[in-house]
């Protein structure tokens, strides 16, 4: 699952909506000889994932990948990570095209204070990490 932020069109609130990376998709190991008969017909399995009607397989590693990926809230993380000092640009909600530094990450680890120069003044800005894009 990842976080995806909407932003309400008319109020401008940021609502998070948990969202599945792989919809209707499950990752299992199994035997092909052994259990692809019983694999394919469980209730709710349409097919299993194949090429030239063979299964395919997914390298460890690539599984390994994605399980590094996964917060301690069981969301995965998308993007890079940011760190201080890190150049951003926002790209979602009111602030959308300001450009600012990253200052530091909020205790949430969900939003990040940023500063924003603008023409004549230097301000803080809580945001959403997900509002964000590392720009260099």
């Amino acid at each position: 699952m990842i976080k995806e932020y909407r932003c309400n069109q008319f109020t401008g609130v940021a609502t998070r909506m948990p969202k599945p990376i792989f919809p209707r998709y499950i990752f299992a190991r199994f035997s092909i000889t052994r259990s692809l008969h019983k694999i394919s017909f469980t209730r709710g399995v349409q097919r299993v994932v194949s090429f030239d009607e063979k299964p395919t397989p997914i390298d460890d590693e690539v599984i390994a990948l994605l399980q590094a990926r996964v917060d301690t809230d069981g969301f995965m993380r998308i993007g890079e990570p940011l760190k201080p000092g890190d150049k951003v640009r926002i790209k979602s909600g009111p602030w959308k095209a300001l450009v600012g530094v990253v200052e530091r990450e909020h205790k949430s680890n969900e939003r990040i204070i940023i500063l924003l120069d603008s023409l004549k003044f230097q301000s803080r800005l809580m945001i959403e990490r997900d509002w964000v894009e590392k720009i260099s």
